[in-house]
Parts: C-alpha cells; structure tokens; sequence
C-alpha cells in the first residue's frame, strides 16, 4: 500500500508591525483635494461646460472641482468660448467671459 505524507500543520498567522508612533498615517480628506470656484459671464446667462459636463448657467458661485486643470466652456446664443483654468494653490478663484468681447478675466 502506498505511503501518503502527512499534511502540514496549519501556520500562525503573524501580526504585522505596528505602525511607528511618529509615522503619519492620515489621508487628506475629500473635500481638501476640492477648492470653489465662481464662474460668472456678461450678461448673465451662458452655459457653463466643465471638462465636457454641463454644470449649470453663469453665475455659479461657490462650484467645487477638484484642484488641477480643467477645460472650461461658455456658451450664450451663438457665441461659445472655451478657456483652460487650474484650480488650487495661489491660482485665481473667479471667472468671468465677457461675451460681447470674447475676453476672460480671472480673479482671486
């Protein structure tokens, strides 16, 4: 008759290390990774397109995107104008399209 090797033992599992007292294991919240922004035009009224997604019609104070670059658009009637803004940091918070002169004017 054919001899079977016995099986093994089950292991111990083995705790992990615990984490140093000084190490920092805290993630940024979601809403710190977020800053707000007002996107305005004149006259009041145009759609606002961010990074291909309606979002509403000027003025929209207080929108939250996620810091870095976004594509921004405006249209009113037949006019449309497209700008790209960056979000956090020391950059401009306001946005405004003056649709008469296809002129952009950023603000903190």
């Amino acid at each position: 008759m054919p001899t079977v090797a016995p099986e093994p033992a089950p292991s111990t599992p083995v705790a992990a290390p615990a984490a140093s007292p000084t190490a920092d294991t805290t993630l940024p919240s979601p809403e710190a990774a977020t800053v707000a922004v007002t996107l305005s035009s004149t006259p009041w009224g145009a759609q606002v397109v961010i990074d291909g997604h309606l979002v509403g019609t000027t003025p929209l104070r207080g929108h939250a995107l996620e810091a870095g670059t976004h594509t921004v658009t405006m249209a009113f009637g037949d006019q449309r104008s497209s700008r790209t803004i960056t979000v956090g940091g020391r950059h401009p918070t306001s946005h405004t399209w003056t649709v008469e002169s296809d002129q952009w004017r950023s603000s903190m």
